[in-house]
């Protein structure tokens, strides 16, 4: 359960074990996978094909696309994030645990989410007071707006990497959410710039290949749906399979997660 010390954490051996379990174990793996990080996405982009007649080329256009989004994008953003973390608690449920059935999982990460969300918000309400206060010393220094950013950027960048790291400790462990901040504190002091590096890496990875694929085969299904006279079918093809692609990067994502916690667990 919590750290000792300092570890020397290996990225690629937990990439490694990623790979390992998704190949022995993608019977289990998979439905979680689809029904709590896919199917979300997929309902929210179902909800958005009117607006996707072309796929975004550039960063420029991806920006634009999300700044004319509804105003109801927000909480539904918000509620896919929710049941995303309920994913990746039966996800690492099933990485973690020995001998645990999908129905067990999913049991274990209901049972636990509410003492991660309790963390999260405890964390990042922290983070917040914290942005005020340096916020207010920032404001009295010269080029003060420039800090300003920078340092928000990265205080909340740095909150949500620490608030994933938190989700094997809850699925792993009975701990509340004062206890489950403490827990993570000790189990990752001494390695949090090398497991953060190794995160942002992965995400940066992914959301390239993500952009590649869903770029190039969605711009194929959305010129085959207008050949077919069915724009909208290409688009609703279109967000299947960024929904699938999506769904298989953020379980591999969860899963090296999984296997960075466990080398921390070792003596």
């Amino acid at each position: 359960m919590a750290g000792q010390g300092a570890r020397k954490i290996s990225i690629e051996r937990a990439l490694r074990s990623a790979r390992a379990f998704a190949v022995a174990e993608w019977r289990l793996a998979l439905p979680v996978a689809l029904a709590f990080l896919g199917l979300p996405q997929l309902i929210a982009g179902l909800l958005l094909t009117s607006r996707v007649r072309v796929m975004p080329q550039t960063v420029a256009d991806l920006q634009s696309f999300s700044l004319d989004l509804p105003w109801w994008w927000t909480p539904i953003l918000l509620l896919m994030l929710l049941v995303s973390a309920v994913g990746a608690l039966a996800l690492m449920g099933l990485a973690l645990v020995p001998r645990i059935s999908v129905r067990e999982a999913l049991v274990l990460a209901f049972r636990r989410f509410p003492h991660w969300l309790g963390a999260a918000i405890l964390l990042f309400t922290g983070v917040f007071l914290a942005l005020i206060l340096v916020m207010i010393v920032i404001g009295l220094a010269r080029g003060g707006e420039l800090l300003a950013v920078a340092f928000t950027f990265l205080a909340m960048l740095g909150g949500l990497l620490f608030a994933v790291l938190l989700l094997p400790i809850a699925a792993d462990g009975r701990l509340g959410p004062v206890a489950l901040l403490r827990a993570g504190a000790k189990r990752y002091r001494g390695s949090w710039g090398r497991i953060a590096g190794g995160m942002l890496l992965y995400l940066a990875t992914a959301w390239i290949a993500m952009m590649a694929l869903q770029v190039s085969l969605g711009s194929l299904l959305l010129l085959a749906g207008r050949l077919l006279a069915s724009p909208q079918t290409g688009a609703i093809l279109a967000t299947v399979l960024a929904s699938l692609i999506s769904a298989l990067a953020w379980s591999g994502f969860y899963l090296m997660i999984a296997g960075i916690y466990r080398q921390t667990s070792e003596t």
